[in-house]
């Protein structure tokens, strides 16, 4: 991020118009790149954590059902 009246404040206002636009579109593609990283983590972490609590939900299920049919007896 540019500070106001920083040296690379003042050469980013020096130079043309499309040189600046060729920066900013690149730092935003950097920026976007980023934020897909950060969701496709996000994303695989739910993923993981959704698998893993209906597997520890039907496991819970099963024991529950042999316990009470075994206690029934």
């Amino acid at each position: 991020m540019l500070e106001w009246g920083s040296p690379e404040h003042s050469a980013f206002h020096a130079r043309s118009g499309s040189e600046n636009a060729a920066e900013v579109y690149s730092q935003s593609s950097l920026l976007l790149c980023a934020i897909q990283l950060d969701l496709s983590v996000v994303d695989r972490f739910f993923r993981e954590f959704t698998a893993r609590f209906i597997i520890n939900w039907r496991v819970f299920v099963q024991n529950a059902r042999s316990n009470w049919c075994s206690a029934a007896m």
